[in-house]
């Protein structure tokens, strides 16, 4: 006698609709954690190799995190992004455009700076120079947002403009320029206040997406046992002489 009775064409069907499911979502989960750890791994090695000059034909090879020293020339224009928190406190993170030699317009990140008094005030910032620049830094992704409501900041900002989210299309159309995709985190002088303290920020670690792989597919096991227990013939009830 067959050990099960022959399923239903309705319980093969939820059974392969759940099993594409659930194993789809754990594959996607994983290679989740796979992308994050190559993306830590990529800055974390990056900040152990020295930066080197970018030249012009640099540029469209240049990927993940590397560290590069790039001249060229500021533009006038500078924003602040709100409400950015160091060590328990609260400031701004402070960005310029500038037009590489060489290479593509670029928004600069020159560091955070605290709040200035008790009343969360933007801090003062220091002239830029009018003459062509060095810097060296990180080339990484722009500073992830949530939810985007209206614009960055209204037409009658001045300058510095305050921003509560990073909006590179919006600094772009405001400068007047092309931008890169990409951010420069440089290096401040030393002895300038900036402090550049930037790392990947996620909002979900690598192994946190590993464990919700596991999860979907120990429901893809966990399905196919239930459906073999409910499709698993009963033993018949032994004869009483």
């Amino acid at each position: 006698m067959a050990l099960f009775r022959r399923p239903s064409l309705l319980a093969c069907a939820l059974l392969a609709a759940g099993l594409v499911v659930f194993i789809s979502a754990g594959r996607w989960q994983y290679g989740k954690a796979v992308q994050k750890e190559a993306e830590r791994d990529a800055w974390q090695v990056s900040l152990a190799l020295a930066a080197r000059p970018a030249q012009a034909g640099d540029w469209n090879r240049l990927s993940g995190y590397d560290r590069v020293v790039v001249r060229g020339e500021w533009l006038p224009q500078r924003y602040l992004l709100d409400n950015q928190i160091r060590e328990s406190r609260s400031g701004v993170e402070v960005y310029a455009p500038l037009r590489v030699e060489g290479g593509p317009a670029l928004v600069v990140s020159l560091g955070w700076l605290p709040y200035s008094g008790a009343r969360r005030e933007p801090p003062a910032l220091a002239e830029l120079p009018t003459a062509k620049v060095e810097l060296t830094g990180m080339l990484t992704p722009p500073t992830a947002h949530g939810l985007r409501l209206g614009r960055a900041w209204s037409d009658a900002d001045g300058y510095p403009k305050l921003m509560p989210y990073f909006a590179l299309d919006e600094i772009a159309a405001d400068a007047g320029v092309a931008l890169d995709t990409r951010v420069l985190r440089a290096q401040p002088a030393e002895g300038s206040p900036l402090q550049q303290t930037w790392h990947p920020v996620m909002s979900m670690p690598p192994e946190r997406h590993r464990a919700y792989a596991w999860q979907w597919w120990s429901l893809a096991i966990a399905i196919v046992v239930v459906f073999l227990i409910v499709h698993r013939r009963a033993r018949p009830s032994p004869r009483t002489p």
